[in-house]
């Protein structure tokens, strides 16, 4: 594709690492010289060029988190961690004083509650917390292709990819090339722990690393499977879900930090109370074959499953 056929989203940088959009905000949608569409909260400088202005709605909204709580009962002390999200963590407190050491490491269950100390004592610490039990065996076999398109797709970045894939967190994703509105299928069975809607725009700003519509999958050897980019309102299921290996979930968009149309699919695990990426394989279920996905590659899938009933 030509960068002259691109549409390019721009938009106004806000401080960074903010994980809501504003309810409503003004864009201004004109052509620029070299007769790219561009979408902007500021109008162009070029009063020659005319510009259409239009009100851009968000309905992204903060997703209740974990949270740890001391109280004071019967002349003892007692520590709750609450787990709202559909999928297991685990948890560490660390004593504050030096040296720093962990006091309680524990696993809690999906939407659930656990006690992790009661005593007399009034505990002195800090916490943290990661998506899946830590550590736990990967099995990197195997994923089925995460989309459905009557051509063949085109892997644009691979494992340790230059452009974005780098970090820890990215460093085993995999981005493959399509166009708005390919159908995003659950590459593996599981339950949906966290979706994020309402973004409309992207760009190479820093300022878009979070602001992707995605989605989360649990899956029941700890791992979770990520669907970055997708298409604002286009997604199908909601936190708590069960879906299906195979089954449609969303549409693939161009949303958040990103320089066109495509799909991020990674699958993440609790490495030492830190999420990262780990690596995996694809299986055809065309031709039965079992490959690790690379750049440059051609893939296709032609097969759609909609929801159990």
């Amino acid at each position: 594709m030509k960068l002259s056929s691109i549409i390019i989203f721009l938009i106004w940088l806000s401080p960074f690492y903010i994980t809501e959009q504003a309810d409503a905000q003004k864009v201004y949608k004109y052509k620029d010289k070299t007769g790219n569409w561009v979408f902007g909260d500021k109008p162009p400088e070029d009063n020659q060029i005319t510009a259409k202005s239009f009100e851009l709605q968000s309905s992204n909204t903060k997703k209740p988190s974990v949270t740890v709580k001391q109280s004071k009962h019967n002349g003892g002390y007692s520590v709750v961690v609450n787990n709202p999200l559909h999928t297991e963590i685990h948890i560490q407190l660390v004593s504050r004083s030096k040296p720093r050491r962990i006091l309680y490491s524990e696993v809690v269950a999906k939407t659930s509650e656990k006690t992790l100390y009661r005593g007399k004592d009034k505990l002195k610490y800090r916490y943290r917390w990661s998506v899946g039990e830590m550590n736990s065996p990967h099995d990197p076999c195997c994923w089925s292709l995460p989309f459905s398109h009557y051509k063949q797709l085109v892997i644009s970045q691979g494992f340790n990819g230059k452009y974005s894939h780098q970090s820890p967190r990215s460093k085993y994703a995999v981005d493959i090339a399509m166009p708005m509105g390919t159908n995003i299928l659950a590459a593996k069975g599981g339950t949906v722990f966290q979706v994020r809607d309402g973004f409309a725009l992207s760009g190479r700003s820093k300022y878009f690393l979070d602001k992707s519509n995605s989605i989360k999958i649990a899956h029941e050897d700890g791992s979770y499977s990520l669907y970055v980019h997708l298409l604002e309102g286009s997604l199908r299921v909601k936190e708590g879900d069960q879906v299906v290996q195979g089954q449609i979930i969303a549409q693939s968009g161009n949303s958040g930090y990103s320089t066109g149309p495509h799909l991020h699919f990674a699958v993440m695990r609790n490495r030492n109370m830190n999420v990262i990426s780990v690596p995996f394989k694809f299986l055809n279920s065309d031709t039965n074959q079992i490959f690790t996905p690379e750049k440059g590659m051609s893939l296709q899938n032609v097969g759609t499953k909609e929801p159990r009933r």
